[in-house]
C-alpha cells in the first residue's frame, strides 16, 4: 500500500472523522523467511522488503508465539473506529497539521472457530494525508511506542498531539492506585496467545471528490445538526496492512466499506419516524397482523443502541405493542364467536308420559327406600388446581398467558438474525392454518376459495 499525499482542497479531500464501522476482505500472507524463500513468492513486489524486515526474528520464537489460532482462516474483517477531536499542531517545515487520536478494534473471524481474535489498537489519524498509524501491544507504553512508527516529519507533531492523552491516562492510573483498585507492584502481563506479541497496523483512506470546505460543513452538520443543506456523504473506503513481526504474519486489508456512526444513527432516526407513522396507521385501522416480532425487534435494537436513536425507536415499538394488544383482543372475540361451533350439544332426554291412576292401583306397592347417605364435605382445592381450572375454562387467560411467554421468547431470540427470520417466516407461512383446520373439520372448502382469500388479504 502507498500512503497518501496532500490534496488540492478545492477539488478533493479526506474524511476528517473516521468514527464508524468498516467491513472488508483480508488476504493472509506468511512472511517468515522459509515462506518467503518459496518460488511462489517471487512475483510479490514487496517480497524483498519483507525479507529485510524479517531478517532478525528467531524462527523458534516465532513458532511458539503463533499459538493454536488458525491465522490463515480469516477472510473477512470487521473493524470499528472511534476518533477524538483533532488537534492543530505544527509539523515539519512549520506547516500546520491536524492530528486526531484514534481507538480501534479489529476482530479476526475464523468460520471454523467459535471464538474470535480481538485486537485493540491505539493510533493517530493525520487528516492532511488521510493516513492512520496504529500500534497494538500489551505493555503499558503503547502510546509512547506509537510515535516511533510514524514518519519523521510528523513525530514531533504527534508527540504534542498525544501528550494530553498520556497525561489523562497517568492521572487516571494514579487515582486507581490511590483508591486501591490496582496494585502498584502487580504484573498485568497475560500469558494468553493474544498478549505474547504485538501487531502494527497502517491504513490509508481513499480520497473523495468533495472539496475540503464542503467536507468540513458535512462533518459539522453531522456533529451538530441544524437542518442545513450539505453535500451527500461519500463512501468511506480505505486500505490497510496488519503486520506482526513476532509471528511472521501479514494481512492485506482491501475491498472495505465503511459506515459513519453519525450517518448510521441518522438513518435509524429517520427509519424510526417512518415506522412510527406506519404503525400508527395500522393501529387506527386495527389491522389483524401479529406485530409482536416487530415490537420485540424495535425494543431489542433500542436497548442495544445508545443515545437519541434508542429514544426514537421506542415510538414504533410502543405502537407495535399496542397494536398487538388490540389484535390479541380481536383474536379473543373471534375465538368466543366461533366457540359455539365446536361445542357438541348434549342429547335431550326422552320425555315419558305419567302413568294413569288405574295403572297405579294395579302396580305392586314398593317398599320405602332407605335414606341416601350423607355426602362427605369435599376438601378445598389447591391454588394450583384452581389456576389450572381457570386456564382451561377461560380463553382470555390462556391467550394472555400465551402472549406473555410469546413476547418473552421473541425478545430473547430476536437478537439472533437467523432464528428471528426463521420465526417470522414460520409465523406468516402459518397465517391461514387455523382457517384450513376449521374448514377441514367441517368438510367445507368455501373458506379456502380465491373469492374469499383475495378480499380477506386486501382488507
Amino acid at each position: 500500500m502507498t500512503f497518501g499525499s496532500q490534496l488540492d482542497p478545492s477539488h478533493s479531500s479526506y474524511f476528517p472523522n473516521v468514527t464508524g464501522f468498516i467491513r472488508g476482505d483480508v488476504n493472509y500472507h506468511n512472511v517468515t523467511l522459509p515462506s518467503l524463500s518459496h518460488p511462489n513468492t517471487s512475483d510479490l513486489a514487496w517480497a524483498s522488503l519483507a525479507r529485510t524486515y524479517m531478517a532478525d526474528p528467531n524462527m523458534t520464537e516465532v513458532l511458539q508465539k503463533i499459538g493454536p489460532w488458525n491465522w490463515s482462516g480469516s477472510e473477512k474483517i470487521p473493524w470499528s473506529l472511534m476518533a477524538r477531536t483533532p488537534v492543530e499542531v505544527t509539523a515539519a517545515n512549520n506547516a500546520s497539521a491536524r492530528i486526531a487520536m484514534v481507538h480501534g478494534r479489529i476482530d479476526l473471524v475464523d468460520p471454523k472457530n467459535v471464538d474470535d481474535m480481538r485486537l485493540d489498537f491505539e493510533g493517530v489519524h493525520i487528516i492532511g494525508n488521510g493516513s492512520i498509524y496504529y500500534l497494538w501491544v500489551c505493555r503499558a507504553n503503547r502510546v509512547i511506542s506509537l510515535i516511533y512508527q510514524i514518519p519523521e516529519g510528523y513525530q514531533n507533531a504527534t508527540a504534542h498531539a498525544v501528550e494530553p492523552e498520556i497525561a489523562s491516562r497517568i492521572n487516571k492510573l494514579k487515582t486507581m492506585i490511590d483508591q486501591g483498585i490496582i496494585d502498584q507492584d502487580s504484573n498485568n502481563d497475560d500469558n494468553s496467545g493474544k498478549s505474547k506479541c504485538g501487531f502494527t497496523l497502517y491504513s490509508q483512506i481513499e480520497p473523495s471528490q468533495v472539496p475540503e470546505q464542503l467536507m468540513d460543513e458535512l462533518e459539522e452538520e453531522l456533529q451538530r445538526p441544524t437542518g442545513k443543506w450539505t453535500v451527500k456523504s461519500p463512501k468511506l473506503t480505505l486500505n490497510g496492512v496488519l503486520l506482526s513481526k513476532e509471528r511472521g504474519i501479514l494481512y492485506h486489508i482491501n475491498n472495505t466499506e465503511g459506515l459513519r456512526s453519525r450517518t448510521f444513527f441518522r438513518k435509524v432516526t429517520t427509519y424510526a419516524g417512518t415506522a412510527a407513522l406506519a404503525y400508527f396507521v395500522l393501529l387506527v385501522l386495527l389491522s389483524p397482523i401479529v406485530d409482536a416480532v416487530s415490537f420485540a425487534g424495535h425494543i431489542a435494537f433500542a436497548i442495544l443502541a445508545d443515545g437519541r436513536p434508542s429514544l426514537s425507536l421506542v415510538a414504533p415499538a410502543f405502537l407495535a405493542c399496542m397494536l398487538f394488544a388490540y389484535e390479541a383482543q380481536f383474536s379473543i372475540l373471534i375465538n368466543q364467536v366461533q366457540a359455539p361451533e365446536d361445542v357438541v350439544p348434549a342429547p335431550s332426554p326422552i320425555r315419558q308420559t305419567p302413568p294413569s291412576p288405574q295403572e297405579d292401583s294395579s302396580l305392586p306397592t314398593q317398599a320405602p327406600q332407605a335414606a341416601p347417605p350423607t355426602p362427605s364435605v369435599p376438601s378445598e382445592p389447591s391454588f394450583f388446581r384452581l389456576f389450572m381450572q381457570h386456564l382451561r375454562s377461560d380463553p382470555q387467560a390462556r391467550i394472555w398467558l400465551g402472549m406473555f411467554f410469546f413476547l418473552t421468547f421473541v425478545v430473547r431470540v430476536i437478537v439472533t438474525p437467523s432464528l428471528a427470520l426463521f420465526f417470522v417466516g414460520t409465523m406468516y407461512s402459518s397465517f391461514w392454518l387455523p382457517q384450513i383446520v376449521r374448514s377441514v373439520r367441517r368438510s367445507r372448502s368455501s373458506a379456502l376459495s380465491k373469492e374469499y382469500l383475495i378480499p380477506a388479504e386486501q382488507s
